[in-house]
């Protein structure tokens, strides 16, 4: 995620002191998020993805049996 981060910054051509600045957070937590050396708190990462226009998402890593999958319905039947 931190990769992530920072090359949104940079396409976006800010430095670390304006998302931090914008986000409420210091420049050294977001110098650590970006290097993936620090674990941040949810909320926190929030606003950092916020300012750059970066959303979370949260998906399934694989389907699992034991849980009701979606059916698709074919219109034409």
């Amino acid at each position: 995620m931190g990769e992530r981060i920072r090359g949104e910054r940079r396409v976006q051509g800010l430095n670390q002191a304006e998302v931090a600045f914008a986000a409420g957070v210091s420049r050294r937590l977001l110098q650590q998020v970006e290097a993936g050396k620090e674990t941040a708190r949810l909320d926190t990462l929030l606003k950092i993805l916020a300012v750059l226009g970066l959303t979370l998402e949260v998906a399934p890593k694989r389907l699992r049996r034991d849980v009701p999958q979606p059916i698709s319905v074919d219109e034409d039947e």
